[in-house]
Formats: structure tokens, sequence, C-alpha cells
């Protein structure tokens, strides 16, 4: 018996079975996202940050389940 996260258990599909806690069980987790100031991909990271927060980034990261 293991306790992952949804988003690793969307990962491993069929290979695991799903029991959802009750809500006043589960916790929130909050991801943050920064730009590394001495990046030498400043662009690329911006643009990976601009994805992660636009309408389309945000429905991957919830089809992965990473938001509720």
């Amino acid at each position: 018996l293991a306790v992952i996260y949804e988003s690793d258990a969307h990962q491993l599909g069929s290979r695991v079975h799903r029991y959802p806690l009750p809500g006043e069980l589960q916790i929130a987790t909050r991801y943050g996202i920064a730009l590394v100031r001495a990046s030498s991909r400043t662009k690329s990271a911006e643009a990976f940050i601009d994805f992660v927060l636009s309408d389309r980034g945000q429905a991957e990261l919830a089809h992965v389940g990473l938001l509720r």
C-alpha cells in the first residue's frame, strides 16, 4: 500500500487502483514557478512560464491531476 499524488497515479494509469480521500482529508499543494535571474536561457524560461500560466497550460496541468 502506498499513498501517492494523483498526478503520479494518472501517469501510472491502470497499474494502480485509486481510492479517493474524502475532501476533509485532502491537502492542497502549492507549486511555485520562477525565473532564475542568472539563467542563460531567459527567453525559453519566460516562454515556459507564459505557457504554464496560459489557458492551455492550465488545462494540461488539470488533465494530469495537478490542478483541481
